[in-house]
């Protein structure tokens, strides 16, 4: 069944029920059908849907301006060079040759120096943006323990990220785990048999062996720093523990439950015995004003969130293409 919405159809059903309500609500000539006929016919002139009705109104919107690919970027920066490799080798030859959006790019590369606010749109490949570096890292220094934790608000924004990870990690020494309410103890999930080795599926394999990368909420986080069975999750395991925090959706966290979420991101730190800038700080949003006002107000409520330093370099922001960059090129010759 086809779901795409045709505006034209649409626009027509809208005006449809729109002129049904104006004929309900205004009975004009109930006594007398032909003066009644006229104010329809009126109505449903073209003359009357202009004056009624305005529209349907389209809006383009174009796509993030790409710059390289991931190969691209590595051939720029060695740096990149292993996880370069085993995309194109073990994941995908053409995830590693895909151009990366612009904003991509320049999270990537401002990730060596900076914590970053990662503030553009829906499906703006946010996700990459803090992954990328994470697994570079994780790939470059190899080792047991937790390396990132991923602090999500919803325990369904953690489930969308499961498989992406899984198919971003098989083949590597790299482990990851999502410790949720949701997780099993001991028995994994048949629902989970399609993953690869490098999920641990239940508490009790994260507990005995840490994943390089933590994916939780901050209602559990706060549960495992509490919980004394929980406790080995925290101990640093050489000097490449506990590298990374992703914040995702952190505008979601203002008011009081901003407040609480940063005390707990600071009770982490005091808990694996990290100074601020020991971490590198990652936090995503697509709600963020325009101008150089907003990216200045964005870094100060990072700043703040987290307990560490953010600059107008940590906010990297998306770039749409030109419009008529997407527009199909013209056949039309003029004589």
């Amino acid at each position: 069944m086809n779901t795409s919405m045709n505006p034209v159809v649409a626009s027509r059903d809208v005006l449809d029920t729109y002129f049904r309500y104006i004929l309900t609500r205004f009975p004009l000539g109930k006594t007398d059908p032909a003066l009644r006929s006229q104010f329809r016919s009126l109505l449903y002139s073209e003359e009357g849907q202009r004056n009624l009705v305005k529209g349907p109104y389209l809006e383009l919107v174009p796509p993030y301006r790409t710059e390289i690919s991931i190969r691209e970027l590595a051939a720029i920066d060695k740096r990149w060079d292993v996880l370069a490799k085993h995309i194109h080798t073990t994941v995908d030859v053409k995830q590693a040759t895909r151009k990366l959006y612009k904003h991509q790019i320049m999270a990537c590369t401002r990730s060596f120096d900076f914590n970053l606010v990662i503030a553009t749109g829906t499906g703006s490949g946010k996700t990459e943006s803090f992954l990328y570096p994470i697994i570079r890292y994780c790939m470059e220094n190899p080792g047991t323990g937790i390396r990132a934790v991923i602090i999500y608000p919803l325990n369904a924004l953690v489930e969308d990220q499961m498989k992406r990870l899984d198919a971003l990690l098989r083949g590597t020494s790299v482990t990851f785990g999502r410790y949720t309410g949701l997780t099993p103890n001991e028995k994994p999930d048949p629902a989970s048999a399609g993953f690869s080795k490098n999920c641990l599926q239940t508490r009790a394999q994260m507990r005995s062996t840490p994943p390089n990368v933590l994916i939780t909420n901050y209602a559990m986080l706060e549960y495992l720093l509490l919980r004394p069975g929980d406790a080995p999750l925290f101990d640093i395991k050489d000097k490449h523990s506990f590298k990374f925090l992703v914040l995702d959706e952190a505008h979601t966290y203002s008011g009081a439950q901003g407040t609480e979420v940063a005390f707990l991101l600071r009770r982490l730190r005091h808990r694996v015995g990290r100074s601020a800038p020991e971490i590198r700080y990652f936090a995503t949003s697509a709600t963020l004003g325009s101008g150089h006002d907003a990216i200045y107000k964005t870094a100060e409520f990072a700043k703040r969130l987290f307990g560490a330093s953010f600059n107008e370099q940590s906010i990297v922001t998306g770039e749409r293409s030109d419009i008529t960059e997407c527009l199909p090129a013209s056949n039309s010759r003029r004589g």
